[in-house]
C-alpha cells in the first residue's frame, strides 16, 4: 500500500492509498451494495466499494421501496414483463427484462426489512400517522432517475471486458419508461446476479499486477478532471440553489421555470 496526498475539490486534501482488491464496486447506492454483499458471501474474495458520496447514497434512498414482484396468478411474471414491455413503449431489451424477472422471486427475502426502512424515514420526517399512511403528506415530482445507462446483456455484462453495469446504471431494462417498483426489482437482482459472478469469475482470470506507469497515468487523467473543475461554477453551489441539497431532490417546478425538462 503506498500511501501520499492529493487535492480534491476546490481546497481540500485527502490521504491516497493504493488498494489491492479482487471485485471493485464503483458507486454506493443500493445495487452496488448489493454487489458487493453478494460477492463478498460466494466467495471469501476481496472486495473494495469506492464511491463519491457516503454508503447507501444515490437515488436508492429517494425511493417509496416498492419491489414489484408478483406472487400470485393471475398475475404472474409473463403479466409482469408484459406490462413492463409496454410500459416502456417496446423499447426494452426484452431479454434482459425477462431475466430480471424471473428473478425477482428470489430476491424478496433479502429485501423484506426495506418496508420498515421507508416506514421510519416518513415517521421521523412526517410523523406516526403519516408513516402508517393514515394522514396525507406533501410530495413534491422530482428528478431522481436515469433512463439511459451502459448497454447490457442479459447478464448485466458491458462491451468491456470484466465490466458490469448495474441498477441505475445499466440501460435496456425499462427501454422508454420505467414502471414503478421495476428500479428496485433491478437493483436487487442486478446486485446479486454481477456480486455473484464477480466473485466465480476469480477462478477463471490471471490477473497480472498493474504496471506503475498505468496507475500513474489514471491518477494524472483524474487530477485534470479536478483541476477543469475548480475553472467552472462549484456543482455543489448550483446543486444546493436548485434545491438538490435536501436528498438530492430537484423539484420540478423548478426545472419548468427555468426552461428545463416537465415531469411526463
Amino acid at each position: 500500500m503506498v500511501k501520499g496526498q492529493i487535492f480534491v475539490g476546490r481546497d481540500e486534501r485527502v490521504e491516497e492509498e493504493v488498494i489491492k482488491t479482487d471485485v471493485l464496486v464503483i458507486g454506493g447506492g443500493g445495487a452496488a451494495l448489493r454487489a458487493a454483499i453478494e460477492a463478498k458471501a460466494t466467495k471469501d474474495v476481496r472486495v473494495a466499494v469506492v464511491s463519491k458520496s457516503i454508503m447507501g447514497s444515490g437515488n436508492t434512498r429517494m425511493s417509496t421501496a416498492n419491489m414489484c414482484v408478483p406472487l400470485d396468478s393471475p398475475d404472474g411474471p409473463d403479466i409482469h414483463l408484459q406490462d413492463t414491455i409496454k410500459g416502456g413503449g417496446y423499447l426494452n431489451d426484452q431479454e434482459l427484462a425477462k431475466t430480471v424477472i424471473d428473478q425477482g422471486r428470489d430476491q424478496l427475502p433479502f429485501y423484506k426489512d426495506r418496508y420498515l426502512t421507508a416506514y421510519l424515514r416518513i415517521r421521523d420526517v412526517y410523523g406516526p400517522d403519516e408513516g402508517e399512511w393514515q394522514k396525507p403528506f406533501e410530495v413534491m415530482p422530482s428528478v431522481h432517475y436515469f433512463m439511459g445507462g451502459v448497454r447490457v446483456d442479459k447478464n448485466y455484462r458491458s462491451t468491456l471486458e470484466r465490466l458490469y453495469a448495474i441498477g441505475e446504471n445499466a440501460g435496456g431494462l425499462h427501454g422508454g419508461n420505467r414502471l414503478g417498483g421495476n428500479s428496485i426489482l433491478e437493483v436487487m437482482v442486478s446486485g446479486a446476479m454481477v456480486g455473484k459472478t464477480a466473485a466465480f469469475l476469480l477462478k477463471e482470470l490471471d490477473m497480472p499486477s498493474p504496471e506503475k506507469g498505468g496507475i500513474t497515468m489514471a491518477k494524472k487523467r483524474i487530477l485534470r478532471l479536478i483541476e477543469n473543475e475548480r475553472k467552472g461554477a462549484d456543482p455543489y453551489a448550483v446543486r444546493d440553489k436548485m434545491g438538490g441539497g435536501r436528498g438530492g431532490c430537484v423539484p420540478a417546478l423548478y426545472l419548468a421555470a427555468k426552461g428545463g425538462i416537465l415531469p411526463a
